[in-house]
């Protein structure tokens, strides 16, 4: 009889998917690297009784406009070991050795890519109907920042409205420095009211530029509903506490 497998492969960067749960846990969540540190070292903890398989990969990290990622191959970077296997609840340290320059004076930007393999299936010899195995591959990517010597580093945004209505407020966010840039918070304002606030982790990677969209929730029905009013100021929050404030 015939066997039907699936594969899911899910990529997930900032959030997973809420029926599904990381195996392991890696610890420092970010990554910083120079002239005078050109490799570092990160833990893996199996959070498991059982055990499990993990294949490691550096990209060369982007953005697109609207701010999803861009991962390139790169010979940059490389990880030993390169595939990990944990035994329940096991800890075991990682390296990770930059091999590139240091010509740009822009931060370097890069994705450290953990993978958790599926376990190996076991299927009957002669199963009395068609099986369908649905396998899950959870990824989990932790920024690393290379950065440039002799260089102050700094992030400059600037903010231009592109629409606003009761939709939607979606402003063009374009970061002219040499560093990243990470916006925590948005809150939409009418006057002194705040008519709406929503949490993010968004990255602005030096020297790009993205459109940030801001849409009032859905309603239980998952259909779209609008804001009360039409703001006129938006609040930008940095991960450093700075704010921002745009008329628009």
């Amino acid at each position: 009889m015939k066997k039907l497998y699936i594969t899911l492969l899910l990529f997930s960067f900032f959030y997973f998917f809420p029926a599904f749960a990381l195996d392991f846990a890696i610890k420092p969540i970010r990554i910083y690297m120079n002239p005078q540190k050109n490799t570092a070292v990160f833990e893996i903890q199996s959070l498991t009784d059982k055990t499990i398989r993990i294949e490691t990969e550096v990209k060369k990290w982007s953005q697109k406009k609207d701010g999803s990622f861009v991962l390139e191959d790169t010979e940059d970077m490389v990880v030993v070991p390169p595939f990990i296997k944990l035994e329940p609840r096991q800890k075991q340290l990682v390296k990770l050795a930059y091999l590139g320059g240091y010509d740009s004076k822009v931060q370097g930007t890069y994705r450290l890519i953990l993978k958790q393999l599926p376990e190996e299936l076991k299927f009957e010899e002669k199963p009395k109907s068609i099986k369908t195995v649905v396998q899950v591959v959870l990824h989990l990517s932790v920024p690393i920042f290379i950065n440039p010597p002799g260089t102050e580093l700094y992030y400059n945004l600037s903010f231009l409205p592109q629409n606003v209505s009761k939709k939607e407020v979606s402003l063009l966010v374009r970061n002219s420095g040499n560093a990243f840039s990470r916006i925590l918070n948005v809150i939409l304002i009418k006057g002194d009211k705040e008519i709406y606030r929503q949490k993010m982790a968004l990255y602005v990677l030096p020297q790009k530029e993205i459109v940030l969209t801001i849409k009032p929730p859905k309603d239980k029905d998952k259909k779209e509903t609008e804001f009360q009013e039409i703001p006129d100021k938006i609040k930008i929050i940095t991960e450093d506490e700075k704010e921002f404030i745009i008329n628009l």
